[in-house]
This record gives C-alpha cells, sequence and structure tokens, in this order.
C-alpha cells in the first residue's frame, strides 16, 4: 500500500488515488510507534474486526474510516449484551485460556514463529 516514506511523512503510494483519502493516526488504539510485530497484529486485528486498512507510516498506525461498524439488524433485535454474553463471551475466554496456557518455553524460536500466523 505504502511504497515509500520520509521522515516528515512525505509518502508515495502504490495506488495513488489512496493520498486523497482521510488517513487518521489512531491515537486512542495506537499512540506510539509500533514494533513490525505489533504492527502486523494490529493491522489483522483492525482488518477482522472492523474491516479497516491501516498503514505504517514511520512506525505509526494510520487508518481510514475507522470506527465501529453500523449494528446489524440482528444486534438491533436481541441488543448487544445477550450477543456478547451468549455468543462471544464464551469464546473470548476460551482464547484467552488457550493463549495463557500455552507452553511457549517449550517451542524452538522456529517453531514459534510458524505458529504466529494461526495465533493471529
Amino acid at each position: 500500500m505504502v511504497l515509500s516514506f520520509t521522515d516528515d511523512f512525505q509518502i508515495t503510494w502504490a495506488d495513488p488515488a489512496r493520498a486523497g483519502e482521510s488517513w487518521v493516526h489512531d491515537r486512542l488504539h495506537a499512540p506510539w510507534a509500533q514494533p513490525p510485530l505489533t504492527q502486523a497484529l494490529f493491522d489483522r486485528i483492525m482488518a477482522v474486526a472492523f474491516g479497516v486498512p491501516t498503514v505504517f507510516v514511520n512506525s505509526y498506525g494510520f487508518m481510514r474510516n475507522f470506527g465501529p461498524p453500523r449494528a446489524t439488524p440482528e444486534v438491533e433485535a436481541r441488543g448487544p449484551i445477550p450477543i456478547w454474553d451468549e455468543d462471544f463471551e464464551p469464546h473470548v475466554r476460551l482464547a484467552c485460556l488457550e493463549m495463557r496456557n500455552r507452553d511457549y518455553e517449550a517451542l524452538s524460536t522456529l517453531q514459534l514463529a510458524e505458529r504466529l500466523p494461526q495465533y493471529f
């Protein structure tokens, strides 16, 4: 997406039309420069959770049209709290439990690197 950039945030876009879009630094979720692995994780989360494209310039994350998506008809009908309690929270708890209980120390650096995509 970004071909090159300078320290003063001059950006060369792969698609020049991107230069005319509004790209905003998300000070709430990414207030500081992020290392490459954090960038990959942040980019994936924003893409999956919000469908928002993210670019990193000088290690700072910028997003276009970011914000929560509009509520679906199902959310409007059931309400967000029952959907969270019944559909999402059990899966989040299980995922967190699995992450905390993995034996990362038993993995070599290569094994851990190979598993990162599935962990994301």
